[in-house]
Parts: C-alpha cells; sequence; structure tokens
C-alpha cells in the first residue's frame, strides 16, 4: 500500500490519502471497504482502471495527527511508540500491511 498525508495552511489543503492495487491485493481492498464507512468521517474512495484503489479524507484534524505519528514525507518517516508497544499478533497485522 502507498500512502500520503497533506497539512498546508496557506491552501488549506488537509489530506489524508492512501492506495492498494485490486489485482494484486483484492483482500486489503475489500478490507479497506469494510472499515473505512466504520470510522464516522467523510472520505472519497477513486478506482483507476484496476490499477489502484485510493481513498482520500479531507479532514485538517487527521492530516495533522497522521503526519505527527508518521511523519511528513519519506525523509521523516516514522513509526509512532504506540504501535510499537503493540502485542505480537497486532504488530505482526501491522507489518504485514506496511
Amino acid at each position: 500500500s502507498e500512502g500520503h498525508s497533506i497539512c498546508n495552511e496557506d491552501t488549506r489543503q488537509y489530506i489524508v490519502s492512501f492506495a492498494q492495487c485490486p489485482n494484486a491485493n483484492p483482500i486489503r481492498c475489500d478490507d479497506i471497504d469494510e472499515f473505512m464507512p466504520k470510522l464516522g468521517i467523510k472520505y472519497s474512495r477513486y478506482e483507476y482502471s484496476g490499477r489502484a484503489t485510493t481513498w482520500n479524507i479531507l479532514s485538517k484534524d487527521a492530516s495533522t495527527q497522521m503526519i505527527e505519528w508518521f511523519g511528513h514525507s519519506s525523509f521523516d518517516k516514522k513509526i509512532p511508540q504506540f504501535i510499537k508497544e503493540l502485542s505480537p499478533d497486532k504488530l505482526r497485522i501491522f507489518i504485514d500491511a506496511y
């Protein structure tokens, strides 16, 4: 999976975006489709001819939190402490999805 967050005060652009390839990971796409409505926040879903499915959350709070937890770019990417403290079975789920 791929993803990024944008939190730009100047342009008022706040996005959390992530993507999966439905051909390579159909079960993960199904899992995300099942999970997203349960979050209780507005999101958009886009499909690109079987090459990718993306989910975008347009939220200042969500984008700010994701950047705080995981970093802003590939140069400062990090795993937050609360994930490092997960039980081994939960940590395996995170690693497999990462």
